[in-house]
């Protein structure tokens, strides 16, 4: 699907797309920058990613692109779609009690291989016990 979405349409096409389509239902304020605006990046960074057909190159971008336009954004950048569930978990990480996110890090603990838990970064290190 990635690669066929990408052999239909280009990055500039698909940013000029719903450019045409936003400027259609906006008509009182249809300008590159009002689009800009829209999709929360500076009106500079948009007329480089219509003109120049240049993709976005910073994770922000990238997630405002994903607030508006969802997980299509991912193919046209021919980037790896996230885990539907993961995405639901980070989603809903606010609403979560402290309680429900130590049960979730307890879980991914528990499912890492000991060599890996113990190098993790900022893994507790611990001391052979005498016996």
């Amino acid at each position: 699907m990635i690669l066929l979405y990408n052999m239909i349409m280009n990055f500039k096409d698909w940013i000029f797309n719903k450019y045409k389509i936003w400027r259609d239902q906006n008509v009182d304020n249809s300008s590159v920058a009002g689009f800009a605006g829209y999709v929360g990046i500076s009106q500079q960074l948009m007329s480089e990613w219509l003109n120049k057909g240049k993709p976005p190159n910073r994770h922000k971008n990238i997630e405002k692109l994903i607030a508006k336009y969802g997980v299509e954004v991912y193919d046209v950048l021919n980037l790896p779609r996230p885990d539907p569930l993961l995405t639901e978990i980070t989603t809903n990480w606010g609403i979560l009690t402290d309680e429900e996110k130590r049960k979730i890090q307890e879980i991914v603990d528990q499912s890492q291989p000991n060599a890996q838990r113990a190098s993790a970064p900022g893994a507790a290190k611990t001391r052979p016990r005498n016996i």
